[in-house]
């Protein structure tokens, strides 16, 4: 796989998780402030992983069904 084959696929993953993660982020982000509002620390520091984890999972699967 050349240098540029690389970037070209990765710019393709890039917007396919964008477009399919991007109703999911904003769930992630209500849930998330409420979480603050409500002082809740250790509730807001597992969204967040979960949330990243998530968004991860999501681009793997897009990169290897790309590949």
């Amino acid at each position: 796989m050349t240098f540029q084959y690389f970037i070209d696929t990765m710019k393709i993953v890039v917007r396919y998780t964008q477009e399919q993660t991007k109703d999911g982020l904003k769930k992630f982000q209500l849930e998330r402030r409420e979480a603050l509002k409500t002082k809740e620390e250790e509730a807001y520091q597992k969204l967040i992983l979960k949330c990243a984890n998530w968004e991860q999972l999501t681009a793997t699967l897009i990169q290897a069904n790309l590949y």
